[in-house]
């Protein structure tokens, strides 16, 4: 996606302060857990805890526990959105990578399980997949990854807390859930998924985070020296672009009468 860096440039909006102590990330036993970016080629990785929670982005949830998923989780942004479509613009401290894959996740393993991922490929998780791998959040973190708000955690390939390691990556643990990682510089949709019985092999919920009606993206993108983090409605064409499109249209339409 090429989004306008000058829209960017120009809000002084939601960006998020990175500030305090480097404390470890929130798990999902709380049923906020911090919204954790990963990043990893194949020989080392970067994690940082956002600063910012799952219940920012989807809201408390509505279900106390397993027995009451039949209810549906809020799936559209919690907060306030600019003008221009910006969420979040967050600037990755510490930041070392040219090229790999990033994801970004929150899970609620507390009541019945939710999740927020990153997502490049339809998704079609079942109630175990969304169980599991909100659980493997929890490991993740407890490994000591996205250990700081301040600074990304930056480790080698043979770091416990290394983002592509058995307990994280691409398939979040190896949980069933697959399609979460996506090349730097590319956009991925946000999804929520959710339990919706005790019954593992049920299908879970799954719908794409929306704020405004729009469904909301997040990629990475350089700026001089340092790397962000930026999450925003998905754009829409505009006036140019409409016009070329239109265009377009007018001259496949001459193009047809033509040969008609």
């Amino acid at each position: 996606m090429n989004f306008k860096m000058k829209t960017l440039v120009a809000a002084t909006l939601m960006a998020v302060t990175m500030s305090g102590a480097a404390n470890a990330a929130t798990n999902g036993a709380t049923g906020n857990s911090s919204v954790i970016f990963s990043a990893w080629d194949d020989n080392g990785s970067y994690s940082l805890d956002l600063g910012t929670y799952l219940n920012d982005f989807i809201g408390a949830d509505n279900a106390a526990n397993i027995s009451k998923a039949g209810t549906v989780p809020n799936t559209s942004f919690a907060g306030a959105v600019a003008v221009d479509g910006t969420l979040f613009d967050i600037k990755l401290t510490g930041f070392n990578l040219t090229s790999g894959l990033w994801n970004l996740a929150a899970a609620d393993t507390s009541g019945r399980q939710r999740l927020l991922l990153s997502e490049i490929a339809p998704l079609a998780p079942t109630n175990i997949n969304v169980k599991n791998s909100a659980n493997s959040l929890n490991t993740y973190v407890g490994t000591g990854a996205a250990a700081s708000t301040v600074t990304g955690t930056v480790g080698t390939a043979s770091d416990p807390y290394y983002a592509n390691s058995a307990v994280w990556g691409d398939g979040i643990g190896g949980q069933g859930i697959t399609g979460t990682a996506n090349a730097l510089g590319a956009s991925s949709n946000l999804v929520v998924a959710w339990a919706t019985s005790a019954t593992a092999g049920n299908a879970a919920g799954f719908a794409n985070l929306t704020a405004g009606g729009k469904d909301v993206i997040a990629f990475t993108h350089v700026v001089g020296a340092d790397t962000y983090l930026t999450i925003a409605t998905a754009p829409v064409p505009e006036a140019n672009t409409w016009a070329m499109m239109l265009a377009g249209l007018g001259l496949l339409g001459f193009v047809a009468r033509r040969r008609s």
